[in-house]
């Protein structure tokens, strides 16, 4: 026991090296390189799209300027179709009772 520390000392430099913590801090510093490539290639793929919406949009907008606008025809109205009932038997059912 110490003079003045109460009894307990600081723990030693070399316990703060452990394996368990290596590997730890190798995990983490490993699990930081992916999300950093991750990132990266979400920001490749929101250009790519906004690259792909933008030539989609202005290719429908040559399209549309090219046609000239038809007057809008109304499709004839067809009624809708009957379905045919199920037939019935028309047959009388045989009595049972013989004379």
């Amino acid at each position: 026991s110490t003079a003045q520390g109460g009894g307990i000392e600081a723990p030693a430099p070399s316990l703060f090296r452990s394996p368990m913590l290596e590997s730890d801090r190798a995990t983490l510093k490993a699990r930081e390189a992916r999300i950093t490539e991750l990132e990266t290639q979400v920001e490749d793929y929101r250009r790519q799209l906004a690259t792909f919406i933008t030539r989609a949009v202005a290719k429908n907008r040559a399209l549309i300027e090219r046609k000239p606008r038809s007057v809008a025809r109304l499709k004839p109205k067809v009624p809708p179709k009957r379905r045919a009932a199920p037939k019935q038997s028309r047959r009388k059912p045989k009595s049972k009772r013989r004379s």
